[in-house]
């Protein structure tokens, strides 16, 4: 877990020189899970028992309810991330064909798929870490998912995407990534108010 959080703390401080270890570090998907993501998350959702020592207002369900939320959320935006990259990765990221110039097919490298992937969630999961340990209001913290969209977009080089199809691929990585962490934690804050 520690080159883990190594490689994430890179990334964060030099997106661009973070990708290019990452790519050199070619760790397997599992070991990335494994010894990374998962164990990270569950850091994040034990964190979510820390609001017992500075939030007077909160009760040991709530703690619960918030760690089952966040491990879910991550979770679950993993899994989610990775079935939109193997199905829409090729068709919106491959050049389109014009005149005389037949378009380059992007082909999705899974792997590298989803290690991106295993990354951007780690940083999510870092910033739900760092909001479960802090006691008081956290704006600053708010803007953190900006930064990581700035990791997507920095993260083109590493996923081999052609200059002309950066923003799609920054707003497909957007949508399968960041949209629906937020997303899932609304929808269970919603249901359990």
């Amino acid at each position: 877990m520690l080159s883990f959080l190594k490689y994430m703390l890179q990334l964060v401080l030099s997106p661009h020189n973070g990708w290019e270890d990452i790519a050199k570090a070619d760790v397997r998907v599992d070991v990335l899970l494994s010894k990374g993501l998962f164990p990270l998350t569950g850091l994040a959702s034990a964190a979510s028992f820390c609001a017992l020592l500075f939030n007077v207002d909160a009760t040991l369900v709530g703690c619960i309810q918030a760690a089952v939320i966040t491990f879910i959320r991550f979770f679950v935006t993993y899994y989610f991330a990775v079935l939109i990259f193997t199905s829409f990765a090729s068709k919106i990221l491959s050049e389109p064909a014009n005149g005389n110039n037949e378009g380059e097919v992007y082909e999705l490298d899974q792997k590298r798929a989803s290690t991106f992937i295993i990354y951007n969630l780690g940083v999510l999961v870092l910033l739900a870490l760092l909001s479960n340990l802090i006691p008081i209001e956290h704006s600053l913290l708010q803007f953190f998912p900006f930064l990581v969209a700035l990791l997507m977009w920095k993260g083109s080089d590493f996923m081999g995407v052609v200059p002309g199809r950066v923003g799609h691929f920054t707003f497909l990585s957007v949508f399968a990534i960041l949209l629906p962490t937020y997303l899932l934690q609304y929808f269970f804050e919603m249901l359990l108010t």
